[in-house]
């Protein structure tokens, strides 16, 4: 707290003091100090008029503190600079009532005299008590000597140079702790802006990682999500492709089966095939033999025909085309007659043709046998 800050609280306490000295009462000054400015005035008003009712010719002085107290306490407890104007209106009402109060402690309590402030002149009663200069002063005067001069080494006898010179130094010191004061708080101010500044970029970067992150944390966990699937429809289908391979045995041996199956069959065809050849070779064979037996007698149309239907019906179930009587085989008609050319009643087919000669037979023509060819067609023949 600065000297002029006291000075100011000092001018409030004097009017507390004399209430005090007047009333015989505690008045907890320090509590009222420490009171909003506007309750403080509402205080120190109740106070004057509760100490001047007995004894009211020191009213105009105690009002005449309650006006620097309620002009000059708000503008000395600002905390920001104030105008040089206003500091100097502030060191010129000071200087001028410590003059005033020096002017009234010459002066005799019967006696009054003009004092001017805040643009009005107030009749005020001196300090002294007596007939004489060297009596004692009263006790409003002891309380402003004691509570506002002698703690700023100032006295009633003080030369206005050295009382101008004191608040002078008061009002400069303050402006100068006040300044101070606020410079120092626009600076903490300043690096607590830039602070926050600072907080809020960090913050504001911390949100944009923190954002990023999660952002790569929800792609990661959705890559991870995706590949759970890829494994799980892989392991179903390794599953399935296990499932299927441990049937492939089964199916193997079905397989094995079924192909003995057919092979069997197919040896059963071949072989009712070759039974049903050999059977219609046994036909053929009874048919020649008979012809070699019988005389040769003129075949109807109706025999030719028949003849022929047979062997379409051989050529048919051994699948395979006509073809003529391999060279050196005779092409004629067996029969009584051998010098007879009539074509044999039918059609050849690729089965060889094996002459047989009989010393037992009258035919001037040899008998000869129908054998199967191997495999059924003998392609090597020319037609």
């Amino acid at each position: 707290m600065s000297d002029l800050k006291r000075m100011m609280r000092a001018l409030a306490v004097t009017i507390i003091r004399y209430n005090e000295a007047q009333t015989e009462k505690d008045q907890s000054a320090l509590a009222r100090l420490k009171k909003p400015h506007e309750e403080l005035l509402s205080d120190l008003r109740e106070l004057i008029v509760e100490a001047t009712k007995k004894y009211n010719t020191r009213t105009p002085v105690l009002n005449y503190l309650l006006h620097l107290i309620r002009k000059f306490k708000p503008l000395v407890d600002q905390a920001t600079p104030l105008k040089d104007s206003d500091y100097q209106e502030i060191e010129n009402n000071l200087v001028a009532f410590i003059l005033n109060m020096q002017k009234l402690r010459e002066l005799s309590h019967s006696k009054q005299i003009k004092i001017e402030y805040d643009g009005n002149e107030e009749a005020m009663y001196g300090f002294i008590r007596g007939a004489f200069q060297n009596y004692s002063p009263c006790v409003s005067a002891e309380i402003i000597e004691k509570n506002i001069l002698t703690p700023f080494e100032l006295k009633f006898v003080t030369p206005e140079s050295e009382v101008r010179e004191v608040i002078k130094g008061l009002v400069d010191t303050h402006k100068a702790e006040v300044k101070e004061s606020y410079d120092l708080q626009e600076e903490i101010a300043e690096l607590k802006r830039k602070n926050k500044q600072l907080e809020e970029e960090k913050l504001s970067a911390a949100e944009g990682k923190a954002k990023a992150l999660v952002d790569t944390h929800k792609e990661e966990v959705k890559e991870s999500y995706d590949l759970q699937k890829q494994i799980a429809a892989l392991e179903r289908k390794n599953k399935q492709l296990e499932e299927e391979n441990s049937e492939i045995p089964a199916l193997k041996k079905k397989l094995a089966a079924a192909e003995g199956k057919a092979k069997r069959l197919e040896e059963l065809e071949r072989q009712r095939q070759s039974e049903e050849i050999n059977k219609q070779l046994g036909l053929l064979e009874q048919g020649n033999t008979k012809l070699k037996e019988k005389p040769e007698v003129p075949q109807n149309k109706a025999d030719s025909s028949e003849s022929s239907k047979k062997s379409d019906d051989l050529l048919r179930l051994l699948g395979s085309r006509e073809r003529l009587l391999p060279g050196g085989t005779s092409p004629l008609l067996l029969g009584a007659n051998f010098g007879n050319t009539r074509p044999f009643p039918g059609r050849f087919f690729p089965l060889p043709v094996i002459s047989q000669s009989s010393t037992t037979s009258s035919s001037p023509v040899s008998g000869f046998q129908l054998t199967p060819a191997p495999g059924g067609n003998d392609s090597s023949s020319n037609p």
